[in-house]
C-alpha cells in the first residue's frame, strides 16, 4: 500500500438508518464501507500482507469493474478501512458472497483481521476524490424521529468547518 500525500479533507457523515428495504435497492448501484481491525499478532509492514491486500483488492476491482480504495485510520492505526462500489447489492451478495474464492479470501483475512463492520450506502464514489489521501468517516446511531434535526445541524455545521459534504444515508 503506497502513501498518500494530504491534499485536503473530506468528511462522511453516515447516520445508521435504513431508508430502504432489499427489493428497493436489489438493483441500485451502491457503495461499502467496511472496518477492518489488523490482530496484534500482524502487521501492515507485512511485505505478504501488503502484497495480499493489494491482490484482494485487484480481485474486488475486476470483479465489480469499480475501483476500491483502503484507508488506514490515523488515530488507530490498527483499523483499515475499505471502501468501493457495487453494481447493485444483488451482485454484491449473490454474486461475490457466494463465490467460493470470496469465501477463501475471507477466511485468510481472519488470520489478520478482525472484521468490526461492513455497511452499504446509496451514494456514489465518483462524488468524492479519493485520491487525496485523507477521508474522514463518522456514523451516527440515532432513533428515528431526531434525524431530521441531526440532517439541519450537521448541514449548518460542515461548511465552517471548511470540509467537503457528504452526507450518506445508509440503507442496509
Amino acid at each position: 500500500m503506497a502513501a498518500s500525500q494530504v491534499a485536503s479533507r473530506k468528511q462522511l457523515a453516515i447516520p445508521n438508518k435504513p431508508i430502504f428495504n432489499y427489493q428497493d435497492i436489489a438493483s441500485m448501484t451502491i457503495s461499502e464501507i467496511g472496518l477492518l481491525r489488523l490482530k496484534s499478532t500482524a502487521s501492515l509492514e507485512d511485505l505478504n500482507i501488503q502484497k495480499r491486500l493489494d491482490e484482494i483488492k485487484s480481485y474486488l476491482e475486476d470483479f465489480t469493474g469499480h475501483e476500491f480504495y483502503y484507508f488506514r485510520q490515523a488515530e488507530d492505526l490498527s483499523l483499515l478501512y475499505l471502501l468501493g462500489q457495487w453494481e447493485s447489492l444483488e451482485s454484491h451478495y449473490k454474486g461475490m458472497h457466494s463465490a467460493d474464492q470470496w469465501k477463501n479470501i475471507v477466511m485468510e483475512l481472519s488470520n489478520y483481521f478482525e472484521f468490526q463492520w461492513m455497511a452499504h450506502y446509496d451514494f456514489l464514489l465518483e462524488g468524492l476524490r479519493l485520491d487525496d489521501g485523507i477521508l474522514e468517516v463518522h456514523r451516527f446511531f440515532m432513533k428515528t424521529p431526531s434525524r431530521d434535526e441531526f440532517d439541519k445541524e450537521l448541514k449548518a455545521r460542515l461548511p465552517k468547518a471548511g470540509y467537503h459534504r457528504h452526507l450518506i444515508r445508509k440503507f442496509v
